[in-house]
Protein backbone atom coordinates (compact mmCIF):
# COMPACT_ATOMS: atom_id res chain seq x y z
CA UNK A 1 0.00 0.00 0.00
CA UNK A 2 1.47 3.42 -1.23
CA UNK A 3 1.60 6.28 1.20
CA UNK A 4 1.01 8.42 -1.79
CA UNK A 5 -2.70 7.11 -2.89
CA UNK A 6 -5.11 9.94 -2.44
CA UNK A 7 -8.14 8.57 0.03
CA UNK A 8 -11.76 8.89 -1.49
CA UNK A 9 -13.23 11.92 -1.30
CA UNK A 10 -16.94 12.34 0.25
CA UNK A 11 -19.42 14.28 -0.12
CA UNK A 12 -19.65 18.01 2.12
CA UNK A 13 -22.48 17.87 4.59
CA UNK A 14 -24.64 21.41 4.15
CA UNK A 15 -23.18 22.37 7.32
CA UNK A 16 -19.40 21.91 5.60
CA UNK A 17 -20.69 23.85 2.88
CA UNK A 18 -21.71 26.70 5.28
CA UNK A 19 -18.51 26.64 6.97
CA UNK A 20 -16.39 26.64 4.09
CA UNK A 21 -18.23 29.63 2.78
CA UNK A 22 -18.16 31.67 6.00
CA UNK A 23 -14.51 31.12 6.46
CA UNK A 24 -14.34 32.40 2.68
CA UNK A 25 -16.20 35.33 3.83
CA UNK A 26 -13.44 36.14 6.25
CA UNK A 27 -11.12 35.52 4.64
CA UNK A 28 -9.58 32.22 6.79
CA UNK A 29 -8.68 29.09 5.70
CA UNK A 30 -10.78 26.12 6.86
CA UNK A 31 -9.31 23.49 8.54
CA UNK A 32 -7.32 20.41 7.03
CA UNK A 33 -10.06 17.98 7.71
CA UNK A 34 -12.45 20.19 5.62
CA UNK A 35 -10.39 20.01 2.67
CA UNK A 36 -11.01 16.24 2.57
CA UNK A 37 -14.95 16.27 1.26
CA UNK A 38 -15.48 17.91 -2.02
CA UNK A 39 -17.73 20.67 -2.62
CA UNK A 40 -19.37 21.38 -5.68
CA UNK A 41 -19.46 24.99 -7.10
CA UNK A 42 -23.00 24.54 -7.37
CA UNK A 43 -23.30 24.42 -3.60
CA UNK A 44 -21.10 27.22 -2.84
CA UNK A 45 -22.45 29.69 -5.19
CA UNK A 46 -25.81 29.04 -3.81
CA UNK A 47 -24.92 29.36 -0.03
CA UNK A 48 -22.76 32.47 -0.80
CA UNK A 49 -25.58 34.26 -2.89
CA UNK A 50 -27.88 33.32 0.98
CA UNK A 51 -24.69 34.43 2.99
CA UNK A 52 -24.96 37.57 1.54
CA UNK A 53 -28.28 38.36 1.72
CA UNK A 54 -28.57 37.45 5.13
CA UNK A 55 -25.78 39.78 5.71
CA UNK A 56 -27.12 42.79 3.53
CA UNK A 57 -30.66 41.82 5.54
CA UNK A 58 -29.03 42.62 8.78
CA UNK A 59 -27.22 45.54 8.44
CA UNK A 60 -30.55 46.81 6.78
CA UNK A 61 -31.81 45.83 10.04
CA UNK A 62 -29.57 47.52 11.98
CA UNK A 63 -29.30 50.70 10.62
CA UNK A 64 -33.52 50.97 10.26
CA UNK A 65 -33.31 50.13 14.43
CA UNK A 66 -30.39 52.70 14.62
CA UNK A 67 -32.08 55.17 12.78
CA UNK A 68 -35.10 54.56 14.63
CA UNK A 69 -33.63 55.23 18.36
CA UNK A 70 -32.04 58.39 17.59
CA UNK A 71 -34.83 59.90 15.13
CA UNK A 72 -34.50 61.60 11.87
CA UNK A 73 -34.55 65.19 12.42
CA UNK A 74 -35.29 66.40 8.78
Amino acid sequence: MAASEPRPRRRATPWQVVKAVASGFLGVRSSRKDDEVELRPVQIIIVGILGAALFVAILLLLVNFILSRIGTGA
